[in-house]
């Protein structure tokens, strides 16, 4: 009788033909790519909050702090408008009223409405956001997917 942790299964990532343990969904490669996959999108926010982003508009351009329950969405509808290249630098859930808040502590950097300059001070917040929400949709794929999805068995 084979032991348990011996126990071996195709990886479930479509076209993906590697062995991985039989208790994991995929193999050490597809969990990665998956991982960073999944990370990219923002789901529905819960009732009462929305997606706090950052949204930079080109290499060292401008940086929005804004808030929407799809920040892709949104970035795509800015694109249309910008000459320079949109991207979400990062967002987190929060309470509507975080938005405010931003824009009224980091009011000495407001270039116009919601943008303002990549200041050192923003650009510190932006790092500590996506540890933090790197960390948060972790768990949640955790608890949607078992936690065996991140083990390297």
């Amino acid at each position: 009788m084979q032991e348990f942790a011996q126990l071996t299964a195709f990886c479930g990532a479509e076209g993906c033909e590697n062995v991985t343990h039989v208790s994991a969904l995929y193999c050490v490669g597809c969990r990665e790519k998956y991982l960073e996959k999944a990370l990219a999108r923002f789901p529905e926010p819960p009732k009462g909050k929305t997606w706090i982003y950052f949204m930079r508009s080109g290499e060292d351009g401008p940086i929005k702090i804004g808030q929407s329950i799809d920040p892709t969405e949104r970035a795509v509808y800015l694109q249309t408008g910008s000459a320079e290249k949109l991207w979400i630098e990062t967002a987190m859930l929060g309470a509507p009223e975080i938005e405010g808040r931003l824009h009224a502590r980091f009011i000495k950097h407001r270039i116009r409405g919601e943008w303002f300059k990549p200041a050192p001070d923003i650009q510190a917040l932006i790092v500590w956001a996506k540890k933090a929400e790197k960390e948060a949709r972790r768990k949640r794929l955790e608890i949607a997917m078992g936690s065996d999805i991140f083990d390297s068995k």
